[in-house]
């Protein structure tokens, strides 16, 4: 039996790093990347922390099953990411906080490594790794702070899908260097994210106004905003599955992602103008238009 699994393995005393995981109906993925953790080389040194945000497929039950050492917390219904992730800080004893995707698999002890790199340089505050497909290519997960005209060229939309090489695209996704090096960057995707925790002392927990998508842009933004580094570490791999199923992404997620994109250039970019938040309102209700009709050409493929 996996260390982790074993009952007779008690939980550490003083965990070092929690890994928390925000969990909606992903029973299958969410027990492939707990396994994935179980091989970690000091897991004795690591917390578990699984949020159930309201699965009706069975996830809270396997994982009791499963994995006795992990703490699982189950909600009621989904709160959104941001507010079940903050639930998991809570409860972490950890210094070093990882958010991990149930959606991922950890790669050679990228949970460690992480934490080295992060606890070597005291200005950095988050770490973020090389993700991969899983078919090993890599995934494109640090960015660029959005400007003006990501409303239109970002990672999924049309244009940057009529457009590939184009240089606003690239310069948002960070496409024109090569993903091998460490390189401070604005954001990080949040699907493996590893925070300080005095850093979250500082700066607040994750806005719960996020219901799901640009939380990990927000905290990213205001880490930046008090001096602290979001870096990008390739020498740490997980696998993200999230390629093998944005073509069944649904409208109702679009409009999500939508209202996130919104609420975060009012907070930081638009707040004080008028002009410039109905600017920013009519700009990204045209994206949502422009994203559903991309979404159909996804699937017609």
């Amino acid at each position: 039996m996996d260390r982790l699994n074993s009952l007779n393995t008690p939980k550490p005393a003083e965990p070092e790093i929690s890994v928390i995981t925000v969990s909606y109906n992903s029973k299958d993925l969410l027990i492939k990347s707990l396994e994935s953790l179980t091989k970690t080389k000091e897991n004795n040194k690591i917390e578990i922390i699984v949020i159930d945000n309201g699965s009706r497929d069975g996830s809270a039950e396997e994982v009791k099953k499963l994995f006795p050492r992990v703490i699982l917390k189950e909600n009621r219904a989904n709160l959104g990411f941001a507010k079940a992730v903050n639930i998991g800080i809570k409860a972490a004893r950890g210094r070093l906080v990882l958010l991990l995707n149930p959606d991922t698999v950890v790669l050679n002890n990228a949970v460690e490594k992480m934490a080295e790199y992060l606890r070597s340089h005291k200005d950095i505050g988050i770490v973020g790794p090389k993700l991969l497909n899983p078919d090993g290519t890599v995934q494109l997960s640090c960015r660029s702070f959005p400007s003006w005209i990501n409303a239109v060229y970002n990672r999924y939309s049309l244009m940057t899908r009529l457009f590939p090489k184009n240089k606003y695209s690239a310069r948002y996704l960070y496409s024109d260097w090569k993903h091998d090096e460490p390189r401070q960057v604005d954001w990080l995707s949040g699907a493996c994210l590893m925070l300080k925790r005095e850093m979250l002392d500082e700066i607040g927990l994750f806005d719960e106004g996020f219901f799901m998508y640009c939380e990990d842009v927000d905290i990213c933004y205001r880490a930046q905003k008090k001096g602290w580094k979001s870096v990008y570490y390739p020498f740490a791999e997980i696998v993200h599955y999230i390629g093998s199923v944005k073509k069944r992404i649904s409208i109702k997620l679009i409009i999500f992602h939508h209202k996130s994109m919104y609420r975060f250039y009012k907070k930081h970019y638009s707040k004080d103008s008028i002009f410039l938040d109905f600017m920013t309102a009519c700009g990204i209700t045209a994206h949502v238009f422009l994203t559903i009709i991309n979404r159909a050409l996804l699937k017609a493929e």
